[in-house]
C-alpha cells in the first residue's frame, strides 16, 4: 500500500458473473514512508459495479497485515462482492468508522471464541487486559 488513490496498491478485479476461490496467504506491505491515515479504505478485490455480480467464496488460510500505528487496527471486510480493508481505532471492532454497540457485541464475540481478533494487544494472549485495553479505546473515541 502507497496512498488510497487507484494505483497506488494492488488490488483484483473481479470478471463479470465469475467466481473467486481464496486461499492461501494474503500479504499487505506498506510502501517506504507511507503511513495509513485513520479512515483509510482499500478495495483489495472488487467487481464492476455495472456487471452481473461475481462471487467470492473461500478465505485466506493465513492474513499477514502491517504493524498499524500506535491506538489503530486494520479491518478487513469480506463479502460475495469483494474485500477491503479499513484503517480505524482500536475501539472500531467492525470497522465502519463508528463506535456502536455493535462494536461492543463484536469483541465480546471473538473473545468469548478465543479469536485472534481479540487480542488487543498483540502478546499472544487473549485475557483481562485485552478487555481493559478495549475498554480504555472504546472510550476513547476515534481521533
Amino acid at each position: 500500500l502507497g496512498g488510497v488513490e487507484p494505483g497506488a496498491y494492488g488490488q483484483i478485479q473481479m470478471l463479470p458473473a465469475g467466481s473467486l476461490m481464496l486461499s492461501g496467504k494474503l500479504s499487505v506491505m506498506l510502501a517506504a514512508g507511507f503511513e495509513p491515515a485513520l479512515g483509510d479504505q482499500w478495495e483489495i478485490i472488487s467487481q464492476q459495479a455495472d456487471k452481473l455480480p461475481a462471487k467470492i467464496g473461500g478465505q485466506f488460510d493465513e492474513i499477514q497485515l502491517p504493524e498499524p500505528p500506535k491506538g489503530r487496527r486494520y479491518v478487513l471486510h469480506q463479502d460475495d462482492s469483494g474485500m477491503r480493508l479499513v484503517s480505524t481505532c482500536l475501539g472500531d471492532t467492525n470497522g465502519d468508522g463508528l463506535l456502536d454497540f455493535f462494536d461492543v457485541s463484536l469483541f465480546v464475540t471473538q473473545f468469548s471464541m478465543s479469536d485472534p481478533l481479540s487480542d488487543i494487544n498483540k502478546d499472544g494472549s487473549i485475557n483481562f487486559f485485552d478487555v481493559s485495553l478495549f475498554i480504555t479505546a472504546y472510550l476513547g473515541g476515534c481521533s
